[in-house]
């Protein structure tokens, strides 16, 4: 019994992590009734958007709901807000389901850049098939494996939306070597769609939303980390 009983911990981490970074968090509860729904409408907007000649305004809205969509709730002080009316369980739960689908809707615009100046059709040549395999598999790996040092909270931004310090940093995993794994190294797969859809529109894309998230993360996120965590990342 005592030897089970961690490997059923570590899978049942295993799955958690990998479904969090996948933007459900299984262990949400009550609030899987709101967010499997959302996701099937997601995938329907996305379906019928790459069928139109308006597959362009689909990825910009995908960008702009992520990216400018998460910097004004903390510029403008709208998690402090919701804290205030809602209290910091309910607030963060709703703020949780809403970064599921800001991550969700960028990983669907992503993969739609890719239809503006291709067919959308994969072509499975050897030498896109090899490169996509090894970006896919190592960007998502670091990612990751990030996720499971910092841990599903802190990877939906749980500490930086109570502006509280949440679990302890720890310069351990990818975070030995690398700075910022899960920004950095841990996006390479999303130029997997570009290149299997030879996009180069999908790479410029992703290269765009790769830059982003680092404009966010040297503008809001590192400020906080630096203060609350007594870091220099």
């Amino acid at each position: 019994m005592k030897t089970r009983q961690p490997l059923t911990q570590y899978l049942y981490k295993s799955v958690m992590i990998f479904t969090a970074v996948n933007s459900l968090r299984l262990d949400s509860k009550k609030s899987l009734y709101i967010w499997i729904p959302l996701i099937g409408v997601y995938c329907w907007l996305y379906s019928y958007f790459i069928q139109t000649p308006h597959v362009i305004e689909y990825v910009l809205v995908s960008w702009v709901f992520y990216y400018v969509g998460l910097s004004c709730i903390f510029i403008f002080g709208i998690n402090r807000l919701l804290i205030e009316k809602l209290g910091e369980h309910r607030s963060y739960k709703i703020f949780e389901i809403l970064c599921g689908a800001m991550f969700f809707n960028i990983g669907l615009g992503i993969t739609a850049a890719s239809f503006i100046d291709s067919s959308g059709e994969w072509k499975w040549t050897l030498v896109n098939f090899i490169s996509a395999g090894i970006l896919f598999v190592f960007g998502f790996g670091v990612k990751y494996w990030a996720t499971w040092v910092v841990g599903e909270d802190s990877y939906f931004f749980k500490d930086l939306f109570l502006e509280k310090p949440g679990k302890p940093f720890e310069r351990k995993g990818p975070y030995r070597w690398l700075s910022n794994p899960m920004y950095g190294a841990g996006n390479f797969h999303a130029y997997c769609p570009a290149i299997m859809a030879e996009s180069l529109a999908g790479l410029l894309f992703a290269f765009f939303c790769h830059i982003s998230i680092y404009v966010f993360y040297f503008a809001i996120e590192r400020p906080f980390i630096r203060k609350v965590y007594s870091t220099p990342a």
